[in-house]
């Protein structure tokens, strides 16, 4: 909660536009394991895909990295098959 007081919803800026909504302006998220979902602001951004959205849902975490986190896969998932330098 420190490093984000609130819940941004971040998508392309196209899209926004295309949908008519506005930076600041509250949506609400509506999703399988939650239907009553999850109210937060808009953010349109260009480093989000069109057609895609991005919010955070790791409030509560408090390791902010200090600590490793396996991701099994995670250089196919990251690094497109490829090896790490």
């Amino acid at each position: 909660m420190e490093l984000f007081p609130e819940i941004f919803v971040v998508v392309d800026k196209e899209d926004a536009r295309s949908l008519g909504i506005q930076d600041g302006e509250s949506v609400r998220l509506l999703y399988r394991s939650n239907s009553e979902g999850i109210v937060g602001k808009i953010q349109p951004s260009k480093l989000v895909r069109k057609g895609c959205v991005a919010v955070s849902f790791h409030y509560g975490h408090s390791q902010l990295g200090a600590s490793r986190l396996p991701i099994s896969k995670g250089g196919i998932a990251f690094l497109d098959g490829k090896k790490s330098r």
